[in-house]
């Protein structure tokens, strides 16, 4: 057969939460540049409201996927 061992294999969570890491760099460099911009500030808190939301999803995600895979 053509199998690979599991030895390689990384578990979809794990994946998962790499992506949610990967993801959350990019936002807090997505903020710096906002605050470069030269907008008008309120067109600035819209943007950085939704990139904190998503944050916070974030954090909250890999919270609870700590919890479970630790308790």
């Amino acid at each position: 057969g053509g199998s690979t061992s599991g030895s390689g294999r990384r578990s979809t969570a794990t994946v998962a939460l790499d992506m949610l890491k990967a993801f959350r760099k990019e936002f807090i460099a997505a903020i710096d540049l906002i605050n470069k911009e030269n907008r008008s500030s309120i067109d600035k808190q819209a943007d950085l409201a939704k990139i904190e939301k998503a944050m916070r999803d974030i954090d909250h995600h890999v919270t609870e996927y700590n919890k479970s895979h630790h308790s």
